[in-house]
């Protein structure tokens, strides 16, 4: 938990170095939801304030910023889902619900129509197709059926 700390911190040192304005929506609400937040005033006292704050010795101190950076440097490398930081203004895009989906009752409502209109109808083309948009745009929003 400790080095999981210091990992929220160093996240929340790299978005400070960027104007909030150049923030995509959902870096925002990433940083929000891990609770990345810049406590201490500058960054020259930073390790002296997390020992302080986590009650740690300097041995431990640096033994916990080491195994958070270890972890960093571990993670596996991805392709960018967005807009970096600093690169563009905000975009408003919508933030994904807590469940991990973008989308609102109005797209829940025309998918559910959809597979109804797929279950009532005499025709299976048009039943198969009327399924496959469906499932087409549960996919595009990381929808399950556990959500319909």
């Amino acid at each position: 938990a400790v080095a999981t700390r210091f990992v929220s911190d160093a996240i929340a040192a790299e978005a400070r170095r960027y104007a909030p304005e150049t923030l995509d929506a959902r870096w925002s609400a990433q940083l929000a939801a891990v609770g990345a937040a810049v406590w201490w005033d500058g960054d020259g006292g930073y390790l002296e304030g997390f020992a302080g704050r986590e009650r740690l010795s300097r041995f431990e101190t640096v033994s916990y910023a080491l195994g958070g950076l270890r972890r960093i440097a571990r993670l596996p490398r991805i392709a960018p889902v967005g807009p970096l930081p600093g690169t563009a203004a905000r975009v408003r895009r919508p933030v994904p619900a807590p469940d991990g989906t973008s989308a609102g009752p109005r797209l829940l409502g025309r998918i559910r129509a959809l597979l109804a209109k797929a279950e009532s109808t005499e025709f299976a083309e048009e039943a198969e197709a009327l399924s496959a948009k469906a499932q087409e745009l549960m996919a595009r929003h990381s929808i399950d059926a556990e959500l319909l």
